[in-house]
């Protein structure tokens, strides 16, 4: 399972996410993971831990922008991030700011 680069868990809101990321952040080259339409309303903390993660899907979680200072220090840990999907999550301008400032060399897309 080393080599495992891209991977898609969208829509599947009944898995226990924080086990999971956990288990994936020993998966050296995983460097694109899709957890959109999840229902998610904490980031696992276990993303950090992905050292090699490149994209990360996170549209349309809405509840995430709800505690965005949360949101923000999970994916500022994440340094190899360089594309960030948060379209559809509910965002003002004021925390899409936030979420630039806290990010600046990441390509994020919002809605």
């Amino acid at each position: 399972m080393q080599s495992l680069t891209v991977l898609s868990l969208n829509t599947n809101p009944d898995l226990d996410f924080n086990s999971i990321v956990e288990q994936l952040s020993e998966i050296r080259g995983l460097k694109e993971l899709d957890l959109s339409n999840n229902n998610l309303t904490k980031l696992p903390t276990a993303l950090a831990k992905m050292l090699q993660l490149e994209v990360l899907g996170l549209y349309r979680n809405t509840e995430l922008a709800s505690d965005l200072i949360y949101t923000a220090a999970t994916l500022v840990q994440i340094y190899s991030l360089k594309k960030l999907d948060f379209r559809y999550n509910t965002t003002t301008e004021a925390q899409r700011e936030i979420i630039r400032m806290a990010l600046p060399r990441v390509e994020i897309e919002f809605d």
